[in-house]
């Protein structure tokens, strides 16, 4: 019961279509109707729990294999087999799905919006933002205003 629903969860987490408030709650779900832990799984949910909780701060690998309790690399690892992507890779995934929901949906700056996501400054988040969605923080945020 438990590996199904969490291998239901790091699909929900691989697809990237939920809110980080949605994932949260799903992860809780998993949990609770379980009722007991399985250690691999355990590793990579509570370690997306912290970054969906965290990454808008400084937050690096270090600091979520300590919150998972575990090495880096067991947790690196580890998100390689569930996930296909690096620890670093999915906390960036997760500071842009937060800047792609404030330029669509707040009126903030871009420089705010870096700020508010963890990214620091505009012309990083920017750099990140194109190399990982394929345009700007301001064509992403005209498009929206266009369509």
């Amino acid at each position: 019961m438990l590996f199904r629903g969490i291998r239901r969860f790091l699909c929900l987490v691989r697809r990237g279509d939920l809110s980080e408030k949605q994932l949260g709650r799903r992860f809780q779900q998993v949990v609770a109707e379980a009722g007991c832990q399985c250690v691999d799984e355990e590793i990579v949910s509570t370690a997306i729990q912290f970054i969906l909780q965290n990454a808008q701060k400084s937050v690096g690998v270090d600091e979520v294999a300590a919150a998972a309790c575990t090495s880096r690399r067991t947790l690196e690892t580890r998100f390689e087999q569930h996930l296909g992507r690096t620890v670093s890779a999915e906390i960036r995934r997760v500071r842009i799905d937060h800047a792609k929901r404030l330029l669509a949906g707040s009126k903030m700056s871009i420089a705010q919006i870096a700020q508010v996501v963890g990214f620091g400054t505009a012309q990083y988040m920017a750099r990140v933002f194109r190399r990982e969605a394929d345009v700007s923080p301001s064509e992403y945020r005209r498009q929206f205003a266009d369509g």
